[in-house]
């Protein structure tokens, strides 16, 4: 099945309101379909996958043999590294 993975990338500086946001995705081919409540690695959260991110949704389309796969969101420093994420760090693993 092509599973989607969708993660936003933010920063939360101080306040409570979201100062900048990108969102990637990653496409793979796996027969283990995650559910609500899992935890997803992958290399892109730090090297020998010690970071995870929790599954808040999951979508799964039988008639396209699909599945769309929403993660908590990651948390970062600053609107600069948010741009480096989606640019540059999560291309190197395979994320778009």
């Amino acid at each position: 099945m092509k599973i989607t993975l969708s993660q936003g990338i933010l920063v939360n500086e101080r306040s409570k309101e979201i100062d900048e946001f990108a969102n990637i995705v990653k496409i793979i081919e796996s027969d283990v379909i995650p559910h609500k409540g899992d935890f997803i690695s992958d290399s892109l959260y730090g090297e020998f996958n010690i970071y995870e991110y929790e599954v808040t949704d999951v979508v799964i389309s039988y008639t396209d043999n699909c599945c769309q796969v929403d993660l908590e969101p990651m948390i970062v420093g600053s609107k600069e590294l948010v741009q480096r994420y989606k640019d540059e760090i999560a291309p190197w693993h395979g994320w778009e």
